[in-house]
């Protein structure tokens, strides 16, 4: 789709080892909180892309009407994200029919490039992304929940690596209802912070970039610079760069055909 000069060389893909192949496939699980049209690009990327590496597609709290094929777990949460999140991981952890293992999905998560197996990204050390987001000046609320979470899992003697950056990771089911149960009550949580402590494993973990588009044009073309000089196969939106960005004009242009996980309605 687009002309890739990764270090790792133009499409070269990584070979699943026998034991990974042998394995039950994990699930994909999307929370979802309304109406979501990057929802429905979402899932025509992991279909297009992603295809013999996913079980069921499970939707976690709203289901929109033209979603078929899929699972449902009808959470509601009150509240911001900060209790969303958790509450609905919390109830696919407990919900006897989740596989295994599954891939935690944003409904802004595009799948760019066919891929043969799942992997885990990171952004270098969480200690300096959490100085440079400070310097950003982001969200205070959120960074504290970033900055608890990560000073607690260091305390369980995590990686110290950062796993934000807006990709999906894999995940061990009954290991993140453990550390769910563990992480202290009323303590801040950054669910994504908890993956040295849940993540399954997938192989060494690879550096990348925050996939995150905005709005902002210059961001875009940076970001599709970045990409295209990257061998991570993935991008993300907001919902504003989604409607009226460059970026959902480009996703809605690579995707274009309905995939089996949706109907016109």
């Amino acid at each position: 789709m687009i002309s890739r000069t990764g270090s790792d060389g133009v499409g070269a893909l990584p070979t699943p080892s026998g034991d990974q192949a042998q394995q039950q496939l994990p699930d994909l699980v999307y929370p979802v909180k309304g109406e979501t049209e990057e929802l429905r690009y979402s899932l025509r990327s992991v279909a297009e892309n992603a295809r013999g590496l996913f079980g069921r597609v499970w939707l976690v709290g709203h289901r929109p009407a033209w979603a078929v094929n899929v699972e449902h777990i009808d959470v509601a949460v009150p509240g911001g994200k900060a209790k969303d999140v958790p509450a609905k991981l919390r109830a696919v952890c407990e919900h006897p029919d989740v596989a295994p293992t599954f891939v935690l999905m944003n409904d802004d998560y595009y799948l760019l490039d066919p891929v043969e197996r799942w992997e885990a990204w990171h952004m270098g050390a969480i200690a300096d992304r959490i100085a440079f987001w400070r310097r950003e000046g982001k969200g205070a609320a959120w960074l504290r929940m970033v900055e608890q979470t990560a000073a607690w899992v260091a305390e369980q003697g995590g990686s110290g690596l950062c796993w934000q950056g807006h990709r999906p990771l894999l995940w061990d089911k009954a290991k993140l209802l453990d550390v769910l149960d563990r992480y202290p009550e009323g303590r801040p949580l950054d669910v994504i912070g908890l993956f040295d402590l849940a993540g399954a494993d997938c192989g060494e973990p690879r550096r990348g970039f925050n996939t995150k588009v905005t709005s902002d044009p210059g961001m875009f073309h940076r970001k599709l610079a970045a990409f295209a000089g990257s061998p991570c196969p993935w991008l993300s939106s907001n919902d504003q760069a989604f409607q009226t960005g460059m970026i959902g004009g480009f996703i809605r242009g690579v995707f274009r055909r309905p995939c089996e996980y949706e109907r016109e309605v």
